[in-house]
């Protein structure tokens, strides 16, 4: 969803460099306001997260208030890719395409503690230990896609209806989840088959072939990807 116009002019937060409405247009660039939050298992809600350092590359940063909200500035309508870090919360990595007038998108940032148990759960390591890992959101969710990492090795596991990683499993379940860990460092073409119609990516870049979305992967990072797609018959 993008941003009026108007708030691209207007946008001014503490700590957070804005340009003016013409200037952003002169200079291809658009506002990424991110709205980060933690998950509560216990309450099974989302929680503001705040302290999570936001980052297109290295140079272009900020750190989300209590609110979970934070803003920067990145290249419009371009493959760009950014992070997401905190202590105590494993490091996310993000490909996305800003349309000119920005992007407002909600993250959700899960804990060492739970994804250590699910790493266990499908027998692989964490910390990540040199390698990194990819997860993949079906929007809407829905069973029977099966998706095939293209050009890389990677341990695959769709996540039950517990949920729970389950590298026993062959597609989604009614949750539209999965993924791939251990994945070495790279650009990665993900192929989506089973149930999956229509598939364009949603947070990642455009595949090279139908049914495809392409995603970077660094070491010690998780890469989340979510695509729109349709159910087949």
């Amino acid at each position: 969803m993008g941003l009026p116009g108007r708030l691209l002019c207007v946008l001014a937060l503490p700590g957070v460099s804005t340009v003016g409405c013409s200037d952003a247009a002169t200079l291809g660039i658009a506002p990424l306001v991110a709205t980060v939050s933690s998950w509560d298992q216990e309450a099974e809600v989302r929680v503001p997260l705040g302290g999570v350092q936001l980052c297109e590359n290295t140079t272009n940063c900020t750190v989300t208030y209590t609110s979970g909200l934070g803003v920067i500035q990145v290249p419009a309508g371009q493959e760009i890719s950014y992070t997401l870090e905190k202590e105590g919360y494993a490091s996310y990595l993000y490909a996305d395409i800003v349309p000119p007038d920005g992007s407002q998108p909600t993250f959700v940032m899960l804990t060492d503690e739970l994804l250590a148990k699910q790493h266990a759960r499908v027998m692989s390591p964490y910390p990540l230990e040199g390698k990194g890992e990819i997860a993949i959101e079906l929007h809407p969710p829905f069973a029977g896609a099966t998706f095939n990492l293209v050009d890389a090795t990677g341990k695959a596991y769709y996540v039950d209806e517990e949920p729970s990683w389950n590298a026993d499993l062959t597609a989604t379940t009614s949750l539209g989840r999965g993924g791939f860990v251990e994945v070495s460092a790279g650009v990665f073409q993900i192929e989506l088959g089973g149930t999956a119609r229509d598939c364009v990516p949603r947070l990642a870049w455009p595949g090279d072939v139908e049914n495809s979305i392409k995603v970077p992967v660094l070491a010690g990072y998780r890469t989340f990807a979510t695509v729109l797609c349709t159910v087949g018959p």
